[in-house]
């Protein structure tokens, strides 16, 4: 095996290059800081992508192979972990971005308070936020006017203040997203157009978008969709003090004789362990490998993991649940057709209310779930 320098210190190690991590090189490169990117997926380019549904949804294309990087759980200690074969969530450069539709709305200023909002719930560890919706505010505008975002500022109803109007009118209305209005309006419901990350016009040098549940499920090999990948990955790049390293896997946070991180331990695409040292290490990696890279950086100081003084790190799960209801027309609704699959949103049953038996609400949208007349 060649023997391979330690590389030099620089000022900040990223870990991840999705959403997150990308966004926080854009903004430390482009203010003159020297950023290495450790990213564990590859480095895909859009020509790469492609509607081979065989290859992008059974032989795991865009997803992790559970064969050779498996994704499991357990609900205890002392319970065999189990293997799911199905995670939709992309382990590449531009993360979950690379494959989203890229549905944007804020949250509310009350899921920042939602411990004061529902109150105690014995089995939970349920706490307000230490920032408000105020507070970041100004950092949804920066992300919907680098992004391009399509959509009607005031529209929802239940939508915190903005100190600016979305940079892009919403995507032409669809068939069903008509439906979804109407419906809304007979009941007495707000509804409103879905934000989304896909360009209504032309934007910042970048064409207008076709959008379609393709490109939320297989890529987007146009290119003018927005993502980390094709948006926040380039922007560092320009800046020329943006070092991405794909196929790298972090093992470790390295901390210094005070207990603060000094910088990391991974091992490189030909499989060899390197030590990258950065005097601030930003952990961007998702919530699962965010909880799995804090709990391996044991240390005398930290016997539990780093920064798990509670004990809480990885033992509350986030969950992806809906419900659907389907409806049958006599009119043709042409699901596929313009303006993206989920294209009209509702919050008016988005808030908390204590007589549902349970804690908070959610967003209730309009979305293509099959064919029509034999379309696809």
């Amino acid at each position: 095996m060649a023997h391979k320098p330690k590389p030099d210190r620089t000022d900040a190690v990223i870990i991840g290059a999705g959403a997150s991590g990308a966004a926080a090189a854009k903004v430390l490169t482009e203010h003159g800081l020297r950023v290495v990117a450790l990213e564990k997926g590859p480095w895909r380019k859009k020509e790469s992508f492609g509607g081979d549904e065989l290859a992008n949804i059974n032989r795991y294309n865009l997803w992790p192979d559970p064969l050779t990087n498996p994704r499991t759980h357990r609900t205890s200690a002392s319970e065999e972990a189990k293997v799911n074969l199905f995670c939709p969530v992309p382990q590449m450069v531009g993360g979950g971005t690379v494959h989203w539709q890229g549905w944007l709305p804020r949250f509310t200023p009350n899921d920042f308070r939602l411990r004061t909002i529902v109150g105690e719930l014995p089995g939970t560890t349920l706490v307000d936020w230490p920032i408000t919706y105020d507070d970041l505010e100004p950092y949804y505008t920066k992300v919907e006017w680098a992004f391009g975002v399509s959509g009607q500022a005031g529209a929802n109803k239940f939508e915190g203040t903005r100190s600016r109007s979305y940079p892009c009118p919403p995507l032409p209305m669809s068939r069903y997203a008509q439906k979804f209005h109407e419906g809304c309006r007979n009941l007495g419901y707000n509804s409103f157009p879905t934000p989304q990350a896909a360009l209504s016009r032309s934007f910042n040098g970048r064409k207008r978008t076709v959008i379609s549940a393709f490109a939320q499920q297989h890529g987007d090999p146009t290119g003018t969709r927005s993502s980390a990948l094709n948006v926040f990955v380039p922007d560092a790049l320009a800046t020329g003090r943006y070092d991405l390293r794909p196929d790298c896997y972090v093992h470790e946070i390295t901390v210094d004789e005070q207990g603060r991180a000094k910088g990391v331990v991974y091992q490189d695409t030909d499989g060899d362990f390197i030590e990258q040292e950065a005097d601030v290490v930003i952990v961007a990696c998702g919530a699962v490998e965010t909880a799995r890279l804090l709990l391996l950086s044991r240390s005398g100081r930290f016997p539990n993991g780093l920064a798990n003084g509670s004990d809480l790190v990885g033992r509350n799960v986030t969950f992806h649940e809906y419900s659907a209801a389907i409806g049958l027309f006599d009119d043709p609704i042409y699901a596929w057709a313009g303006g993206g699959y989920v294209s009209a949103s509702s919050f008016e049953f988005y808030e908390h209310d204590d007589k549902r038996g349970h804690a908070s609400g959610g967003l209730r949208r309009a979305q293509c779930l099959g064919c029509e007349q034999g379309q696809p």
